[in-house]
């Protein structure tokens, strides 16, 4: 079982922390951010992280953890405060009430021996567009029997509802329209149900897949240096230019496709008499966006954009019966091992070679690599008694040891 750190170990820890600036890792969702703790006191401390924390709120709980001397150790905090300084942000927690070390887990992760070697590719085919990369990976989740079906669901609410319909692919990778940018560069949904009421605040499918005013801003703005009262003005321009043209109700859908918004259907009414666009259509729209990636690569629209498809070698920095941690000096490949991904690996040791299917849970940073953290998925089950024999069994090692999990 996990064990808890005493009060005055704690104190020291957390000085610790400070001093020599280790560095903490926040999960949420499948984003990772890398924090400092800079500064404690009884009550509270103060962490610095280089971007604003997604849907970060205070009050919010966030669970941090940290290697300290081969252990990992983990905390919960509540958020007090947050300050945005522009190049870097602030976050003010509660002093944790325990520290954990050596969560449960299932394998014990240990330095490989020099006699394992592993390669590695990827699963699917893998594409690079001239367009900003999205933090997560798309696949197609719908059925692609359906697609016909959808489509015609589709027709029938622009027809019945009065909607102006558009598809557009961004076949040379240039985003012009604001609307263009702002997806392309978060892979969310812009929907505004009535321009009057501008931008919503938060995200309400409460899904994380509506671009709320602080996206808008933060992707459209934030790099030019305008914000306040300067970005308000300039997105209200952007909302008069919308009642200027008669709009009344708009939805901007992207099309997902691995890590890249490719294109996006727009719904837009321009009829004040009609209701606006609801939360169902809008369901519909990116059940149709999800097929029509699927169609698209199926109609070899992406060919000019496939990637040659190789294994590649690894540098291994840890491993376990349950996943591998590893880095790629490969600058064409490191950037599109992200979060959602699935590889085939071949992993060989002196006497026998293994076929392994994994999925990517995280990434950091380290010495200038991209470090990847991986959850082995499917295994012939001799072949994982065997990786945990040789693994574990000359080690003295118990299997069942705690720790965290790649």
């Amino acid at each position: 079982m996990s064990k808890l750190i005493k009060r005055i170990e704690k104190d020291v820890l957390l000085k610790t922390l400070i001093g020599e600036r280790i560095s903490l890792t926040c999960y949420r969702g499948r984003d990772e951010y890398q924090m400092l703790l800079v500064s404690s006191t009884k009550d509270d401390m103060v962490l610095n992280v280089s971007r604003p924390v997604e849907g970060l709120k205070v009050e919010d709980k966030i669970s941090l953890g940290f290697n300290f001397h081969d252990e990992f150790m983990l905390f919960q905090v509540k958020v007090l405060e947050l300050h945005d300084g522009g190049v870097t942000y602030n976050i003010v927690c509660n002093i944790p009430d325990s520290i954990r070390r050596n969560l449960d887990r299932s394998h014990l992760r240990i330095s490989p021996d020099s006699n394992i070697n592993v390669k590695v590719s990827f699963v699917d085919d893998r594409y690079t567009f001239p367009l900003p990369r999205l933090r997560k990976y798309s696949y197609g989740k719908g059925d692609f029997a359906k697609f016909g079906f959808v489509g015609k669901e589709v027709e029938k609410i622009v027809s019945t509802k009065g909607y102006e319909y558009t598809l557009k692919i961004f076949e040379d990778g240039e985003l012009s329209a604001m609307e263009e940018k702002v997806i392309a560069h978060t892979g969310k949904t812009l929907f505004i149900p009535r321009t009057e009421n501008g931008i919503p605040d938060d995200d309400i499918s409460n899904k994380g897949m509506i671009i709320t005013t602080d996206l808008f801003i933060r992707y459209l703005f934030a790099d030019q240096g305008i914000e306040g009262d300067v970005a308000d003005a300039v997105k209200g321009l952007f909302l008069d230019e919308k009642t200027n043209t008669g709009v009344t109700s708009d939805a901007w859908v992207p099309i997902l496709f691995q890590e890249y918004a490719v294109g996006y259907i727009r719904i837009c009414l321009r009829d004040k008499s009609k209701p606006p666009i609801t939360d169902s259509d809008l369901e519909l729209l990116q059940m149709y966006a999800d097929l029509m990636a699927q169609s698209l690569e199926k109609q070899g629209s992406f060919e000019k954009m496939k990637m040659e498809r190789i294994k590649f070698d690894t540098f291994i920095h840890d491993i376990s019966g349950s996943g591998i941690l590893f880095s790629c000096i490969r600058p064409e490949i490191a950037p599109k091992l992200i979060p959602g991904c699935e590889l085939n690996m071949t992993l060989a040791t002196h006497e026998r070679t293994l076929e392994i299917r994994a999925v990517v849970v995280r990434l950091f940073i380290s010495n200038g690599l991209i470090c990847v953290g991986c959850r082995f998925k499917e295994m012939d089950e001799e072949d994982g008694e065997y990786l945990s024999s040789y693994l574990y069994a000359d080690r003295g090692v118990n299997t069942g040891t705690p720790n965290l999990p790649h």
